[in-house]
């Protein structure tokens, strides 16, 4: 009885291991597509916004992005597994979001970015809580920290910017 007890025990672990090892995997796979949709808003952001400090943040939301993207590809391929690819709509909804980006008029450019990047680090930190809250591999929740803490100090700033916009 004690042997059934202590086998039913390690496959409850083993199982719930598994399931947080998927968590893991899913947050990683998950942000890596979401990354990239940020740093193709940010270079468009980098050739068209008006206001310097705008330039100067999409150049850091690209930089430090870029690095994750490769630490969270790194992560995945030693872990055998790939990105995940975004759902049909909402790979239709950000080719559409960087169409309005590349067309719009360059005096309305700032504050359309501002507007969409807050909300795209909006998702992002939420997907890092999540993560934080659930996950358990100490390299995925040193990112998810990392993630939160950057995108909510780059919303903070978003927001100052639209403040100077709008007067």
């Amino acid at each position: 009885m004690a042997a059934t007890t202590a086998a039913s025990a390690s496959v409850q672990q083993v199982a719930a291991a598994s399931v947080t090892v998927r968590h893991d995997v899913t947050f990683m796979a998950m942000l890596l597509p979401h990354h990239v949709t940020a740093v193709r808003m940010a270079q468009v952001a980098r050739q068209r916004a008006v206001l310097p400090e705008v330039r100067r943040l999409a150049d850091r939301i690209v930089a430090a992005q870029l690095r994750e993207i490769r630490q969270i590809q790194n992560w995945l391929e030693r872990r055998g597994a790939r990105p995940m690819e975004e759902p049909r709509a909402i790979q239709e909804m950000n080719e559409q979001d960087l169409e309005m980006l590349r067309t719009v008029d360059r005096a309305e450019f700032d504050h359309m970015f501002l507007m969409m990047m807050r909300a795209h680090h909006a998702a992002g930190v939420m997907m890092a809580i999540d993560e934080l809250e659930n996950g358990k591999d100490r390299e995925a929740l040193r990112l998810a920290e990392t993630v939160r803490d950057t995108q909510l100090r780059e919303i903070e700033e978003m927001n100052r910017l639209l403040e100077r916009l709008h007067g």
